[in-house]
């Protein structure tokens, strides 16, 4: 089976689709080849997000903020939408679905962990979704 693309998105590329990405590669490789990127990206990925997703044990102390731009959707079978807001002309004959996910950015540790939980549910339904 060759994994399906997915981009994730979120507003700043620096909380709930880093978190998605993230799980996605340490949990269904085999299934998804994930990218993250952000409407309106960030300069720097919160240490509470790196921090909340290491106590899964997942490492995304690799992964920085991405602009969602043209280039970034090319050979993209779907596009996970957690920022709220419509995505850009270009993605839209792209699939997508939108989850509606808290935004822990500015949040104290408990909102990370919070917005974690959701995004590792719903990217474990994803990933059992698309191994059919």
């Amino acid at each position: 089976m060759t994994p399906k693309r997915v981009l994730f998105v979120c507003i700043g590329n620096l909380c709930r689709s880093q978190m998605a990405e993230g799980f996605a590669r340490a949990r269904g490789a085999d299934v998804v080849a994930a990218s993250s990127a952000g409407v309106y990206a960030g300069t720097e990925i919160p240490y509470l997000t790196h921090e909340a997703m290491g106590q899964r044990g997942v490492d995304t102390t690799g992964q920085i903020p991405k602009q969602l731009i043209p280039h970034f959707t090319r050979g993209v079978d779907l596009i996970i939408n957690m920022s709220g807001m419509p995505l850009p002309r270009f993605c839209r004959d792209i699939a997508s679905e939108d989850w509606v996910v808290a935004d822990p950015y500015g949040s104290g540790p408990e909102s990370y962990a919070a917005t974690r939980d959701d995004v590792e549910a719903r990217v474990g339904d994803l990933i059992a979704r698309l191994a059919g």
